[in-house]
């Protein structure tokens, strides 16, 4: 639970620091919006590892690949991203971030 709770809270910080430095280069940044979609991929990122590791305990595997000595396999990687990618997609098509 720590480690949602810090990653909610570090997408957050992450995100809004973005914004500020965005803002410096003179682009009108929405705040509202980008706290929004930083709260969203935190979770789509949660939901994302969650369900890489749900389909590895279904077939009794630690790591989807030894490529990445350590580290699991390339999945094991990008397992977050694979959920983050679309939303930010379709978020920011419907909501400008940044005009």
């Amino acid at each position: 639970i720590e480690g949602a709770i810090g990653g909610v809270v570090f997408a957050v910080l992450g995100f809004l620091v973005f914004g500020f430095v965005m803002k410096s280069m003179g682009n009108d940044v929405n705040f509202l919006n980008l706290v929004i979609l930083s709260l969203v991929c935190a979770i789509a990122a949660q939901l994302g590892d969650l369900s890489a590791s749900a389909m590895k305990r279904s077939y009794s595997v630690k790591d989807f690949g030894n490529i990445i000595p350590g580290h699991g396999g390339i999945v094991d990687r990008v397992d977050s991203l694979m959920f983050v990618a679309p939303v930010v997609y379709h978020f920011i098509s419907i909501f400008p971030v940044i005009r």
